[in-house]
């Protein structure tokens, strides 16, 4: 049975929420106005509304000239560029199921993907995993390469089927049903294989209007910046469909590296990232600034309120109405910090199974060191086992294929089981403690949960971390260090981060203190294994890898201990996993994740 025919409700989703529909009638109204804007060869490439839903009607035609059966699936592969979502669109609108690739995940992952999707037909974008993507598609599949230069010709290329196909006729095109499936979304995986998340047209059309009403809030002139994985929902979601609705200008990236720059070129209305996006925007301030100093300036009234501008404009968040820190918790010095420049950091919580949509601290109602209070619509409760669950007109249809995964993530009253440890203060605040399946032991017998030891580690030095405890091994933080910090010499890094760790370990219980610090050699990549596409850390992964490590550190006399100082090492035998370890610790690197 194909996914059109899976709906179990026949309604039509309201018009002025279906992403598909609003995008012709905005290239109806302003054909002429910019919309893409994308960066190839440094020069930038702007293409109009009229022009996008021209490449976007002819790609459909070529699509449904190919004949696949409807609700086929088509996947996305490479970096956000606008011919990605524009291709998101034509899938769409030529009635099939658009599926994103994450970029730089494994090959096995993405060899999964294609085969548990049955893809019919794959849209090949620039990427530096470009070699990986390619060896993962197997030769019997449709390939149609972007037009990009650092793309090979595929059997078909985008350029050739706009040229060669009429524009899909779309007069008195009906908004798709409720329960249709819109879209699949895959998981980055921080364990097991990826799951296909189905989404529907009216998981989308809800989730965009509560979002619109209660959320963004849009005024005026919208422009956004395109950088996180478009595979992922919150981008997909808060960039392309919010685009979409309100009609957003996107400006996309050649180069991650280029991020700094490009944010303060575009000043978005609206932005988002991750707690180490904040992190590196602090820290380019702080490196020209000393801390002291900055403070001392911010105090004085008249002078504050200049400083704290000419900061906002620097960054690049001057226009920025909203700014979101999601997918970790942000420290509660890096809101603070970015408070006293005038910009409202508010952490929000979401998963890709909700439509990113449970909790956010929203301005008049927020509190650092929470995720928010649940956003309109959503229904949080906490199970007996501490989990928080969450249910609203948004959570997801089900997972693509399997309908065991399915059934044990979706209780019999339509909630859906995070398998985070969620808390409820009285104010209905939600705060996050960690997976139900990270909770580790210490050699006394207690319990503790890494992320409450973390998020009391705060070091401008720390890119990442991730806390190994076991009945055997007190608990020992392993970190990576940031760029600046690797320039300096140990004795520096050590000294900063024993005053780092003596500051966590008053804040935490005895049991719960820091023991050892083991800093790692290098940042942990996708392509290692060690996090996933969106750097998510793999915490079973680290453990094996970083276990053994970890208890020839605690049997030194110092607190601080290298990487390298740990073992004689050598590289894994197993092809493509690229981590230096101990054999011993790493037998076994599969696709296993």
């Amino acid at each position: 049975m194909s996914l059109a025919d899976q709906s179990s409700d026949n309604a039509r989703i309201d018009p002025a929420f279906d992403v598909v529909g609003c995008f012709l009638g905005r290239a109806r109204q302003f054909a002429d106005r910019p919309w893409l804007h994308q960066p190839i060869d440094g020069r930038t490439r702007t293409i109009s509304w009229g022009e996008a839903a021209h490449e976007v009607c002819c790609i459909a035609s070529a699509l449904r000239a190919m004949a696949f059966p409807a609700g086929s699936r088509i996947c996305i592969s490479g970096r956000n560029t606008a011919h990605w979502i524009l291709a998101d669109i034509a899938i769409m609108l030529a009635g099939y199921v658009p599926v994103g690739l994450f970029p730089g995940q494994s090959l096995d992952n993405t060899r999964f993907i294609l085969a548990h999707t049955d893809a019919a037909a794959i849209f090949i974008g620039p990427s530096e995993d470009l070699a990986t993507t390619l060896a993962a598609v197997p030769a019997s599949m449709h390939t149609i390469s972007l037009p990009y230069p650092t793309v090979p010709q595929m059997e078909q290329s985008w350029d050739q089927l706009v040229t060669q196909h009429s524009p899909l006729l779309i007069e008195n095109r009906p908004p798709p049903l409720v329960g249709e499936v819109a879209m699949l979304l895959y998981t980055s995986g921080t364990s097991g294989r990826p799951k296909g998340v189905m989404l529907t047209h009216g998981n989308i059309a809800y989730t965009a209007r509560m979002a619109l009403a209660h959320v963004f809030k849009p005024n005026g002139k919208q422009r956004l910046l395109s950088y996180l994985p478009l595979a992922h929902a919150q981008e997909r979601l808060t960039c392309e469909a919010l685009s979409l609705l309100v009609g957003a200008e996107i400006h996309f990236l050649e180069k991650l590296e280029s991020l700094s720059r490009t944010l303060v070129e575009v000043a978005p209305t609206f932005f988002t990232g991750g707690p180490q996006v904040y992190e590196r925007m602090r820290g380019a301030i702080l490196d020209r600034v000393p801390p002291a100093r900055l403070q001392r300036w911010l105090r004085v009234p008249l002078v504050g309120r200049g400083v704290a501008y000419a900061l906002r404009r620097r960054l690049g968040l001057h226009r920025a109405a909203l700014c979101v820190v999601g997918g970790a918790k942000a420290a509660d010095d890096l809101i603070n910090w970015f408070a006293e420049l005038g910009v409202g950091v508010r952490q929000g919580y979401g998963s890709t199974e909700n439509c990113g949509y449970v909790a956010c601290n929203l301005a008049g109602s927020e509190r650092v060191g929470t995720v928010g209070r649940a956003l309109p619509g959503a229904e949080l409760r906490i199970a007996v086992d501490g989990e928080l669950q969450c249910r609203h007109s948004g959570t997801m249809y089900g997972y693509f294929g399997d309908p065991d995964g399915t059934a044990q993530a979706l209780t019999a009253d339509g909630y859906f089981r995070t398998g985070d440890i969620g808390i409820l203060d009285a104010d209905g605040f939600l705060s996050i403690r960690g997976r139900l399946g990270d909770k580790l032991i210490t050699p006394d017998g207690a319990s503790l949960f890494p992320g409450d030891v973390e998020s009391a580690v705060t070091s401008h030095m720390i890119a990442q971390m991730c806390l190994l405890s076991s009945e055997r091994l007190k608990p020992t933080l392993v970190i990576t260090l940031k760029p600046q910090a690797q320039s300096q010499s140990r004795l520096e890094v050590e000294s900063n981060l024993t005053d780092v760790i003596a500051h966590a370990n008053a804040k935490l219980e005895v049991s719960a203190r820091v023991d050892r610090i083991l800093i790692a050699k290098a940042l942990w990549m996708p392509a290692e294994g060690l996090v996933t596409p969106t750097m998510k850390i793999r915490r079973r992964e680290i453990a094996r890898v970083y276990g053994p490590l970890a208890q020839q550190a605690a049997s030194r006399d110092r607190k601080i201990v290298w990487e390298d100082e740990c073992a004689e090492l050598d590289n894994c035998a197993i092809a493509g996993c690229g981590v230096s370890h101990p054999v011993r610790a790493h037998e076994c690197h599969d696709s296993e994740e």
